[in-house]
């Protein structure tokens, strides 16, 4: 996503506005409603349109395993497949530890790009069983998670997973057809 200046831009963790004065390679300078100038990574921010619709891809937010390099310098999301279920956790504290979380659109929409993003590499590395933890809560991220594995994967089947181990907080997944393993 390109900033040129006058773009008006929203920061993705705060409750911060502005509009664009420079760029330079991927940071976005810009100047808020109260005046004063703020300095954000072009990953952090999404522009809107004079409209005031949002142009946001939660995509870029994204990180393969294989793209992403060394997880102890906390860059990226990595999907890694340990044990018989491997676990996901959807919290976005889990998701972007060094970042303050915001509860919003946005952010689900990040969240079930990630879950999206780990069921399709489940598929690739013929991984049939993943836990997602999404917590109680309102129910919303759990709600959205189910319509997504709905419309979008017709071979999965998901569930409660234990309720002993996770109560009410977690779907379980069982990805089909992918042949004898």
């Amino acid at each position: 996503m390109e900033f040129e200046p006058g773009t008006k831009v929203t920061v993705i963790d705060e409750d911060l506005n502005g509009e664009v004065i420079r760029t330079k390679g991927d940071w976005v300078w810009f100047i808020c409603e109260d005046g004063f100038e703020y300095k954000y990574p072009k990953s952090s921010l999404y522009s809107i349109s004079d409209k005031g619709e949002m142009n946001f891809n939660p995509k870029s937010y994204i990180v393969d395993k294989e793209a992403e390099g060394d997880q102890s310098k906390g860059k990226g999301l990595r999907i890694n497949f340990k044990g018989k279920k491997p676990e996901f956790d959807l919290h976005l504290e889990a998701l972007f530890p060094d970042r303050a979380p915001q509860r919003n659109k946005e952010s689900l929409l990040i969240q079930l790009e990630y879950a999206s993003k780990v069921i399709h590499k489940a598929i690739e590395v013929r991984v049939r069983n993943i836990v997602f933890i999404h917590g109680m809560g309102q129910g919303i991220l759990r709600e959205e998670l189910r319509n997504m594995l709905s419309e979008r994967f017709p071979n999965v089947e998901y569930f409660d997973a234990d309720y002993i181990r996770y109560g009410q907080g977690a779907t379980e997944v069982i990805i089909h057809g992918l042949g004898s393993i």
